[in-house]
């Protein structure tokens, strides 16, 4: 039979950290696991603005084999608008491999939102794609922190925490597979001369060897003099690691600017286990 894949589409949101929720999914028959998953954000922008992208997805339902969470960032990025310019933002499209035991004929909701700000109107898509092949016994689940920027550049400051999942279906986690590093800049209407340098760090009782976790997200830069706009666009990083982790253990997540802060930003991190 191969695969199968749906997709779905939606307006955005009113407001900014309040999930919407596509219309609902199915699990189609034969099908035995989610192998993709792909979230995009169509942004209508208002003229003279700024206004940052930080996009958060997640699966739940009786039609997943697995319980929650299943939590992904999607696209991230921004702008930013001095008095006359225009912009294009591109790469607004984040998928990823994964491996979801499914129940056919289950349904299911795919919800997503904007962090901290929101565009003034926009269109979210998502694609689900199935396949027949068994999923394997591992964990699939995945969760994320979020916040402000920290105060000061050049100092290590808390982004949040998470708990390594304990599901009440499937396998416990043994391992974060992946990282995704994200960065949604808001730097205002005024002139701007900003470089953008980014690391993470992971501490705490969730992971097995709590020290040497840091990593490199994003990085980029900003000029604009008297005129014009400038875009931020593909401002999540994903990064492949092998972390040993402990079900039920909180991790600790934090960031740093190097060099500068931005105007105005939220950061994410998100953790794919297996």
């Amino acid at each position: 039979m191969g695969e199968l894949s749906e997709t779905a589409v939606i307006a955005v949101g009113a407001t900014a950290d309040a999930y919407v929720d596509f219309p609902g999914f199915s699990v189609p028959a034969g099908m035995k696991r989610i192998k993709k998953v792909e979230f995009q954000l169509g942004p209508d922008f208002a003229v003279d603005t700024s206004i940052r992208i930080g996009t958060v997805a997640r699966i739940r339902g009786s039609g997943i084999g697995e319980q929650d969470p299943h939590e992904f960032l999607g696209p991230f990025g921004g702008q930013g608008d001095v008095t006359q310019g225009s912009l294009v933002l591109q790469g607004l499209s984040q998928e990823y491999d994964v491996d979801i035991p499914v129940q056919p004929g289950g349904p299911f909701t795919v919800s997503i939102m904007n962090l901290t700000e929101i565009v003034p109107a926009g269109t979210y898509t998502c694609k689900v794609t199935y396949d027949e092949k068994a999923p394997t016994a591992k964990c699939a689940m995945s969760n994320y922190a979020s916040a402000a920027q920290a105060a000061a550049a050049d100092v290590w400051a808390a982004l949040g925490t998470v708990v390594v999942p304990q599901p009440k279906a499937g396998a416990a986690p043994t391992r974060i597979k992946k990282l995704g590093l994200g960065i949604a800049i808001d730097q205002g209407t005024g002139a701007i001369l900003l470089r953008l340098n980014t690391r993470f760090r992971l501490t705490g009782a969730g992971l097995v060897q709590s020290g040497g976790h840091e990593y490199l997200g994003p990085s980029g830069a900003s000029m604009s003099d008297t005129d014009g706009c400038y875009p931020y666009d593909r401002m999540l990083k994903l990064v492949d690691v092998d972390i040993p982790v402990n079900p039920g253990g909180t991790i600790t997540i934090e960031q740093r600017l190097d060099g500068e802060l931005q105007t105005a930003a939220t950061l994410a991190v998100g953790l794919l286990y297996e």
